[in-house]
């Protein structure tokens, strides 16, 4: 009845709306807290049931028709999911015989299809997408946004972090853990069973995929209590966000190589098949993007392809390595999502579907202790993360564009009170930049763990973590530069928020960079390295003007290319020397010299050394910060030039330089297919390097999609203003010098093969090799006690 709800009384709402919300707290309060203290899994479900219930009351308290669609939605999605879950549960039980989540860990390996429709009951039930629960706990969130109760909205949002808490640990125990030998390999659930829980699972899926099916139920007794609002409409019109078929081809296409689960080769190149069917659906059919939408959309697939076609080699005694590509081609699909999205929401949703199950699943793929606990911190951060854009997207509204297709409609937002407006963008930057990883005081937390496969590795730092910088640069073009032109981007302090972040960026490089000097994992150089190379992007994005919009983006794309060939080429030397820090290994340049190569290639680009890509647009990014009044951030970015070149320099020496140790005379070069991407990334790095112009014409382009000005383009590079200068130029006059001392050389210079000098030392004992500890010597002992450094690695 809504006269019950009529009068606003206590806090906003009325007195039997405030004692319907408090019990609804405190129901999810006690509900979450007592669920995440089980061990057996039945009543951890029973104690989840109290906390879901209380987010249903919740919301009812709040008595608004939109509070009352989003509850009962929920109630559907729950009484779908939580069935789902229960009997999977009595199925887990019927054949281990205990409840206890020990007893049932690695029923995956003996009860496939059971144990999957219980991942997918999992999923939903953390209101993840594309599943069901996601569309109506984002309606709750909205309505309590809508309400005036951002407190309520937040608890909602806690009471699920906490739930992931458990809901995780149900998944990796089952999917992701070995079964021990001492407990017995068990027969799969019956068939009747079985397609109960298929039936729940598919019906999870379809109602996420057409959420407006269970609204047209609950609509009629929502309107019945309470009149919509115009807004309300909006919010419900929102939810049905459209699937263009090169999104949904990887998303649902992932399933692909689960047909291929006793032929990893085949696994592999369904996995490849599947990202090259998406790349060219973009191009054939994406032409409707703009121009930013469009080439990251290209790129996401293509670069994801070649990572796949390195697994291959890398990943061949791997385990269930079908489930990687799986997990691995619906991250991709998240991604395409990303930048298909016209609006808000659309963004959001394909954000969950990359940041969230898709990337803990790839990670966590080897199952180990160390790999499962290091993915579970990431994931969990990310949803954290999350939470701000959720938040935000909440604030804001969900139809804001976020495009420049649909940019004319943006002046809608700045009919909000002008704090809402301010609010909203902040909580949407703040996202962007934990995803980001900017500011790593946990690098354990913000980053993806080197314990990660390396081929996902090298995509998340490549391409992936690229999507919150997509992110950064629609917000503050389409909140700079497309409302200056229609005169209205003094309708909140745009400035503020850019300079906060700017700082950020700036502070990360120097921070990072500082950490990856510090550290000898192998792969963790080069994850810090990427938080420190984002910081560039970050940096330039955030300082604006045509000039700094254009220097981010060219360095997200240079980034693209040399990250990726840095983590492949980390994943060839562990491939081939087994060990995974540089104190094992020195000397591998004579064993290894194409990798060396490829590793020289990608080492000078990441520095910023013409004529390799990373010069062009550290160029840029410099002169676009003097151009904003920022020189301080211009010399620190400077300084973290210098110490990237310090641990590349460090790397180099550690791993490739002096005499092999006796350990490692085994190694040899890494298969073909992964000298194969590894050879295309470096073609890449050279390429935009002497022609940065086949990049900046793109990039110029879409500059004028968001009215955010334009440069003057060459092939050679900036023709005119700061900036400007000729890259095939220089890179001519280099090649002419690099001849001329080559001929030099081989002309008249005699060389001669002389001892090892022993120092004093017996010739059987000396070597050339110096520890990496011992490098920089004292430098690095007096950095450890550096903010950050959580290093467990470093020796000195």
């Amino acid at each position: 009845n809504g006269a019950l709800f009529a009068k606003a009384e206590v806090f906003g709402l009325s007195w039997f709306g405030s004692i319907l919300t408090f019990m609804g707290a405190a129901t999810l309060i006690f509900g979450e807290l007592m669920a995440l203290k089980q061990d057996d899994i039945k009543r951890m479900l029973a104690y989840s049931t109290l906390g879901q219930l209380g987010e249903i009351a919740l919301v009812l308290g709040m008595g608004t028709w939109l509070a009352t669609a989003g509850a009962l939605s929920h109630m559907l999605s729950h009484a779908i999911m939580k069935d789902l879950l229960f009997l999977g549960a009595g199925a887990l039980i019927l054949r281990a015989g205990s409840r206890k989540l020990a007893d049932l860990r690695g029923l995956g390996q003996c009860m496939p299809w059971t144990v999957s429709c219980m991942a997918v009951g999992l999923i939903c039930i953390m209101g993840l997408p594309p599943f069901t629960a996601f569309f109506s706990k984002y309606l709750m969130i909205q309505s309590a946004i809508h309400a005036g109760h951002p407190a309520l909205a937040a608890l909602i949002l806690i009471g699920s972090l906490v739930g992931a808490i458990y809901y995780v640990r149900i998944l990796k125990t089952l999917v992701f853990e070995e079964r021990p030998a001492d407990l017995p390999m068990v027969e799969e659930a019956p068939w009747s069973i079985r397609g109960a829980l298929m039936a729940l699972a598919a019906l999870s899926l379809l109602l996420g995929l057409a959420p407006w099916a269970p609204l047209t139920l609950v609509i009629p007794v929502a309107s019945a209590c309470f009149a919509p609002a115009s807004m309300d409409l909006v919010v419900l019109q929102s939810v049905m966000a459209p699937w263009p078929i090169y999104v949904a081809v990887p998303v649902f296409g992932a399933l692909l190589p689960a047909f291929f689960r006793r032929n990893p080769i085949w696994a592999a190149r369904s996995s490849a098949f599947v990202l090259l069917l998406t790349a060219a659906l973009v191009i054939f059919l994406g032409r409707d993007l703009d121009t930013l939408s469009y080439c990251f959309a290209l790129i996401v697939p293509l670069i994801g392809a070649l990572n796949v076609f390195y697994a291959q080699g890398y990943m061949s005694h791997s385990h269930t390595q079908w489930r990687f590509y799986c997990a691995f081609t619906a991250m991709c699909g998240g991604l395409v999502g990303i930048s298909a999205s016209t609006y808000l929401f659309q963004f959001f949703l394909f954000w969950e579907i990359m940041s969230s199950w898709t990337l803990y699943m790839a990670i966590a793929h080897e199952g180990d202790k160390a790999s499962l606990r290091e993915a579970f911190k990431y994931f969990f951060f990310n949803v954290l993360g999350a939470g701000f854009i959720f938040v935000g997207v909440c604030v804001l509204g969900p139809a804001t564009p976020f495009s420049s297709e649909s940019m004319q409609h943006l002046t809608k937002i700045f009919l909000l009170p002008g704090w809402v407006v301010w609010g909203g963008t902040a909580l949407l930057a703040i996202g962007f930049v934990m995803k980001a990883a900017q500011l790593p005081f946990r690098i354990d937390w913000q980053m993806h763990p080197a314990l990660a496969p390396t081929p996902v590795s090298g995509y998340i730092s490549s391409v992936l973590l690229k999507s919150s910088i997509l992110g950064l640069i629609k917000l503050f073009m389409l909140m700079g530069g497309s409302l200056a032109m229609i005169g209205v981007s003094a309708a909140w302090p745009n400035e503020l928020i850019q300079t906060v972040v700017m700082w950020i960026g700036g502070i990360t490089i120097v921070m990072a960079a500082t950490q990856a000097l510090l550290v000898n994992n192998v792969k963790l150089v080069f994850i810090y390295s990427t938080v420190s190379q984002i910081g560039y992007m970050v940096l330039a994005v955030a300082a604006g003007g045509a000039l700094g919009y254009a220097g981010g983006m060219l360095h997200v794309i240079n980034h693209v290319f040399f990250k990726d060939l840095l983590f492949l080429v980390c994943g060839a030397v562990m491939f081939a020397t087994h060990a995974d820090s540089l104190d094992d290994l020195g000397g591998i340049g004579r064993k290894m010299p194409f990798t060396l190569c490829m590793f020289a290639i990608a080492g000078l680009s990441v520095v910023g050394v013409p004529p390799t890509s990373g010069f062009s647009s550290k160029w840029i990014i410099y002169h676009a910060l003097m151009q904003a009044d920022q020189p301080f951030l211009a010399l620190l970015s400077l300084v973290g030039s210098v110490l990237t070149l310090a641990y590349i320099a460090k790397f180099l020496h550690a791993a490739f330089l002096g005499q092999p140790s006796k350990h490692l005379d085994h190694v040899q070069e890494a298969p073909l297919t992964m000298r194969v991407p590894m050879a295309i990334l470096a073609i890449g790095c050279i390429i935009t390097g002497i022609f940065p112009g086949l990049m900046l014409w793109p990039i110029n382009a879409i500059l004028g999609d968001y009215n955010a000005g334009s440069l003057v383009v060459g092939l050679s590079g900036l023709q005119e203003g700061p900036g400007a200068w000729n890259a095939t130029g220089l890179s001519v006059m280099m090649a002419i010098a690099a001849a001329a001392g080559w001929y030099f050389v081989r002309r008249f210079v005699v060389l001669r093969e002389v001892d090892v000098h022993t120092c004093g030392l017996p010739t059987e004992v000396a070597t050339s090799r110096m520890a990496p500890s011992g490098i920089y010597g004292g430098l690095v002992r007096r950095l450890a006690w550096f903010p950050g450094n959580t290093s467990v690695d470093n020796k000195s």
